[in-house]
Parts: structure tokens; sequence; C-alpha cells
């Protein structure tokens, strides 16, 4: 190959090169404007983020600072819940032993009620018991009063003696005269006392039945009325059952 041949061969290459210079240039002008399109883009996106952190910073901020006002508010007002259930609690309490004491009371006294009701009807049975006895013994007195009555010497032979003429004209003692007036006039007198003893006996003791009865009416009723109050207040303290 001769010399002015390598020279051509040269040229085309720097020309070649040349041109591929260029189109590198080109290439890097290119790669340089989208480098800067994204700079930009990417500067925007930078402002947009700090705007967004800074929006974020004064949300958490007010966020933060409206819990805070929340806790401190539902803070106070809890705090003066405490107070006010503490001002109501003793007397909650005390209303709670004094209505067990209440209860306990309602069951004795019902419990002695019970008791004095048991008490009153044994004492009424008795009462009755005794009232049957006396006017059985009445019943015995007034047949023998009866018997003596139709004796046929209820009206005896008027006599001379002044002891027998006043005690067959009392109206209120007269009784028949035998051999020994003084002690047919005793024994009248006595059964007379019996009749008159026997009859306030009776009246006195329908007294006590009326009374005993009157009570046990009382005792019921108080009972009735306790077993009441001790079945709303059970339906008050367990209204499951």
């Amino acid at each position: 190959m001769t010399t002015g041949e390598t020279i051509e061969n040269l040229e085309k290459q720097e020309k070649l090169l040349d041109q591929n210079i260029n189109d590198k240039k080109e290439e890097l002008l290119k790669i340089d404007r989208k480098r800067k399109v994204l700079q930009s883009m990417c500067d925007q996106l930078q402002v947009q983020k700090a705007e967004l952190i800074d929006k974020i910073n004064k949300l958490n901020e007010s966020h933060h600072k409206k819990r805070e006002e929340a806790r401190d508010h539902f803070g106070r007002k809890l705090n003066n819940l405490d107070i006010l259930m503490n001002r109501y609690i003793e007397p909650l309490n005390k209303v709670k032993f004094k209505n067990s004491l209440l209860h306990e009371r309602r069951k004795y006294l019902a419990e002695r009620w019970k008791v004095k009701e048991t008490q009153y009807i044994v004492t009424l049975n008795q009462i009755k018991e005794q009232i049957n006895q006396t006017r059985a013994k009445l019943t015995a007195v007034n047949m023998h009063r009866m018997q003596r009555d139709e004796s046929p010497f209820r009206n005896p032979i008027p006599s001379e003696d002044p002891l027998e003429v006043f005690l067959a004209n009392d109206p209120i003692r007269s009784m028949n005269f035998g051999s020994n007036p003084e002690r047919d006039w005793a024994n009248a007198f006595m059964n007379t006392n019996f009749e008159i003893k026997f009859d306030a006996d009776i009246n006195e003791k329908e007294k006590q039945i009326n009374m005993l009865q009157e009570s046990c009416r009382v005792l019921h009723q108080r009972k009735l009325r306790l077993s009441k109050l001790l079945k709303e207040k059970n339906q008050t303290e367990n209204p499951e059952k």
C-alpha cells in the first residue's frame, strides 16, 4: 500500500471518528436534556415531599394537641367522677349496712312474732280448755241445783223455830231444811257463790280469749306484712330470681 492510500484511509477513519464523536455528542445532549427534565421533576417532587411532610407534621401536631386536650378533659371529668363517687360511697355503705341490719331485725322480729303467735295459740287453747272445764263444773252444779229444787222437801212445813222461819222466807237462799238447817243454808250459800264465781270466771276467760284472738290477728297481720316486705326486698336484691 502506498503512502497516499494510507493517508486516504486515515482521513476516512478520521471522518468516521468525527461522525461518531458528533453522534455521541448529540446523544450526550439528549441525555443531558433528559437529565435536566428529570432533575426538574425530582426538584418538584422534593418540594411536594417537603409540603407533604410539613402537612403531616402539622396534622400530627394538631392531633397530638387535640389528643392532649381530650386527655386533659376526660382526665378532669374522671377525677370529678371519682370525687363524686367518693362523696356518695360512704353514705351508700352506711345505707347498705343499715339495710343489712334492718333485714336481720326483720328476720328476728318475724321469728319472735312467730314464737309469740305460737305461745298465744297455746295459751288460748289452755284458756278454752279451762272454760270447758269450768262450764262442765257449772253444768254439774246446775244439775245438782235442779235435782235439789225438784226435791219433795223443797217447801218444808213451817216451823216455829225463828231461824227456820227466817231461812224459809229468804227468797235468795230458800232451800230444803232438814235436821241441820245451818249446814243446808251454808251449802246453799256456797252453791250460789260458786255459780257467781263460775260466771265471773267464764266472763273473764272470754275476755282473755277475745284479747288473745285480737293479739293473734294483729300478729298474723304483722307476719303477712313482714313476709311481703321480705319478699319485695329479695326481689329487689335478686331481680334475676
